[in-house]
């Protein structure tokens, strides 16, 4: 007694619905297309024989005589039954695939063979299929063209068949066109008119979804197997993406090092011409106290933005090098990444950034003239004017007689030349320190650009739909709980056929 004998109707409806879930949440289409026809099936009033063979094989001779027009129901054969003429076997793939479809999701299949050529080898597949995925139960061969053949090869003929037959299934029956076809149709009407044949289609069906879910089982393992194997060659790739990169990054270090070498380099440059720009505004100026108090903020200032433009340009086509660079290297790791570009908000022109309080950025706040005179001493304060201008006369006021003049004079030659010289050595002073509170802040911008662009370039993107699990049980796991709920009586049994 099978499962199907001691247990009420399972649910079957339910298992299907299940089934269509989880393929719809899995995308599986194909599968969802085979489950529809499936569930067609429940609720067909008729009882659908379907008629299939070979093209010339009699297919529709055969409907014609067993049951009048193909589709008429009030016949012979009994109300409520259909023949279905499936299209001829082995005319192109989508033609078989029909057929096969038909059968598998009818409820009886009648195969026609031609006595030319007994049940060869396309019939045989065709019939195993159909006992086998298909899982019909009620199959029948039936012999046409019988006269072509001599009266005493008949016998043989169809004790070939019924032994090729047998081997699939002993209860597949064997007709003749000849003499058979009323046993045919009475063996056909038994089918139709069984008190058993509603739950012999459901247990057809219910075989079915169990292949559909051991092959969707099946496709769930094959999926995570190769999502595995998919994960460990990533791994790889990823473990020599993290060397290539490191190895980039040590390169952007060097590049870096040098980069800020360089500036300050270019920046001493700048300081050499810088100072001497200074000084001669300093000489044309008409009032040297003047130019200290007011113009040297200025003219450095000026100065400085010149210097901070011409590295701005410098600093922009090195860092559009370095990253072409870096895209035609990353390109090569075929990480699937875009060009790379200089983080936008560590623009190189953020070089020329000094718009800031340039006096107390810069420390000019030290550069009045009164701080300058102190430092100059008290006879500097008298005579800076004269000194940063030479030919201007010497103040009277300073001199009270010839002789004074004399010895004031040879003094003042030499006071002159000692604050012509301080003065050089005060203004040398304040332009190196103002250029190198700018290359410090340079640098340190240099620095930040080419780590923004190593971190921006060569850190791993993170793929968080790659890493997130999926939510819920897997197919495969799904699809096995789904084929365990089915009754035992589902178990597929494989034909075996020469």
């Amino acid at each position: 007694m099978t499962d199907f004998e001691k247990k009420p109707a399972p649910p079957l409806e339910g298992w299907l619905a299940e089934a269509v879930a989880l393929a719809r949440e899995h995308g599986l289409h194909d599968v969802l297309a085979e489950l529809t026809d499936i569930s067609g099936q429940l609720g067909r009033p008729v009882y659908r024989i379907t008629v299939a063979g070979e093209a010339m094989s009699g297919t529709s001779a055969l409907i014609g005589r067993l049951a009048g027009p193909p589709t008429g129901r009030n016949s012979p054969l009994g109300d409520g039954t259909e023949l279905v003429e499936a299209p001829a076997l082995n005319q192109d793939p989508e033609a078989d695939e029909s057929t096969r479809r038909l059968a598998h999701h009818g409820d009886a299949l009648v195969m026609t063979t031609k006595a030319i050529a007994p049940f060869g080898l396309t019939e045989a597949d065709f019939v195993a299929g159909a006992f086998g995925r298909g899982h019909l139960r009620r199959i029948a061969l039936v012999l046409t063209q019988e006269g072509q053949l001599p009266e005493d090869r008949r016998a043989s003929v169809m004790e070939h068949i019924r032994a090729r037959a047998a081997r699939l299934d002993p209860g597949i029956a064997v007709f003749g066109d000849r003499d058979g076809l009323d046993a045919l149709r009475s063996h056909l009407r038994s089918w139709a008119e069984a008190e058993d044949r509603i739950a012999l289609r459901r247990q057809q069906i219910t075989a079915q979804l169990a292949d559909v879910c051991e092959r969707m089982a099946e496709t769930g393992r094959e999926e995570e197997a190769a999502a595995r194997r998919a994960a460990e060659e990533a791994g790889r790739d990823a473990d020599r993406a993290d060397t290539e990169r490191a190895g980039l990054r040590a390169h952007i270090d060097r590049r870096r090092t040098e980069a800020v070498t360089e500036l300050r380099e270019r920046l001493e440059r700048e300081r050499a011409g810088l100072l001497e720009e200074l000084r001669r505004s300093l000489e044309e100026s008409p009032n040297a106290k003047h130019w200290w108090d007011t113009s040297l903020s200025y003219e450095l200032h000026k100065g400085l933005q010149g210097v901070a433009a011409r590295q701005a340009e410098w600093f922009r086509h090195r860092v559009e090098a370095e990253a072409l660079w870096l895209t035609e290297r990353l390109s090569a790791l075929d990480t699937g990444e875009g060009p790379v570009t200089v983080p936008t908000d560590r623009d190189p022109d953020a070089l020329l950034e000094i718009d800031e309080p340039v006096r107390q950025r810069l420390h000019l706040e030290d550069l009045g003239g009164k701080k300058l005179l102190y430092r100059l001493g008290p006879v500097g304060a008298a005579l800076v004017t004269a000194v940063a201008l030479p030919g201007m006369a010497v103040p009277i006021v300073l001199f009270g007689s010839a002789a004074g003049l004399v010895a004031g004079d040879a003094r003042f030659h030499r006071l002159a030349e000692r604050q012509r010289s301080t003065v050089r050595e005060a203004l040398t002073r304040i332009v190196r320190q103002a250029v190198e509170e700018f290359a410090d802040t340079a640098a340190r911008h240099v620095r930040s650009v080419y780590h923004d662009l190593a971190e921006h370039s060569l850190t791993p993107r993170h793929d968080e739909d790659a890493d997130s699990a999926p939510e819920g049980p897997s197919l495969a796991v799904s699809a096995a709980a789904l084929r365990a709920r089915l009754p035992a009586g589902a178990e597929a049994t494989g034909p075996n056929h020469d």
